[in-house]
């Protein structure tokens, strides 16, 4: 029987979950509107320096982009009525967001420094 492999997380991994857990408890915890959507943002920046590598790069905009996409989508079609719910996805979509537009932001000065 083939061994399985131990899960090693990095400091990346770790803010990746801190998203998630912060977006959780900003939507049990409304009070903390913009001081927590602050913190989540700059752990979403931190993801995107630690722990996308470069193979992970197309895979990781695809996936925000259709985060940003489908929350936008279904807020702007009155399909999202649980406060709680709305405000979970909208801290997700703020820290997955931040990390997708730093590495859009990457790539575009990868392909402007490289012609």
């Amino acid at each position: 029987m083939p061994k399985k492999k131990a899960f090693k997380a990095n400091q990346g991994t770790v803010w990746f979950l801190a998203i998630i857990i912060l977006s959780a408890l900003g939507a049990a915890y409304p009070g903390y509107g913009f001081e927590l959507t602050m913190i989540i943002a700059i752990c979403g920046a931190i993801v995107a320096i630690l722990n996308i590598t470069k193979v992970e790069e197309s895979g990781y905009l695809l996936g925000a982009t259709a985060l940003v996409v489908i929350v936008t989508a279904w807020n702007w079609m009155g399909l999202l009525i649980n406060e709680m719910l709305t405000a979970f996805l909208t801290n997700l979509v703020v820290g997955f967001g931040v990390a997708g537009f730093i590495l859009a932001l990457g790539l575009i000065a990868k392909i402007g420094l490289d012609k």
